[in-house]
């Protein structure tokens, strides 16, 4: 087993950080079982980005494919959630210039990445 560094330990408590916060303050917004899933999504890509140098290439590999591998469930509603929740959420950050598109390209797949750029406009 491969041992993390305080960096990488302390990178992983930041993301918790502000996971709980993104829960706790929709939970106020939304009330407990009421948060739609994607407020959620869009939550999820915020702090993604706002956390993007600390998150090891790996874990964004992983973590993409998992977004591909959604989008392609036969799930209209997951796929939905996906798409408008998180990919949009992408989508705005790279046009607020908070990311650019080819930071983000390498790590995404074929519909993650055809969905982004058509909303981009590239």
């Amino acid at each position: 087993m491969q041992k993390q560094s305080s960096i990488e330990i302390m990178a992983i408590a930041e993301i918790d950080r502000s996971l709980m916060e993104l829960r706790d303050s929709t939970v106020e917004k939304w009330g407990e079982g009421n948060i739609p899933l994607i407020v959620l999504a869009s939550g999820y890509a915020r702090i993604l980005i706002e956390q993007w140098q600390s998150i090891d290439d790996r874990e964004k590999k992983t973590f993409f494919s998992e977004i591909e591998r959604l989008l392609c469930i036969n799930d209209e509603e997951l796929q939905t959630i996906v798409a408008t929740g998180f990919l949009e959420r992408l989508s705005f950050d790279i046009l607020s210039d908070k990311i650019s598109f080819s930071i983000l390209e390498p790590f995404l797949g074929e519909k993650s990445k055809e969905y982004c750029a058509k909303i981009c406009s590239l």
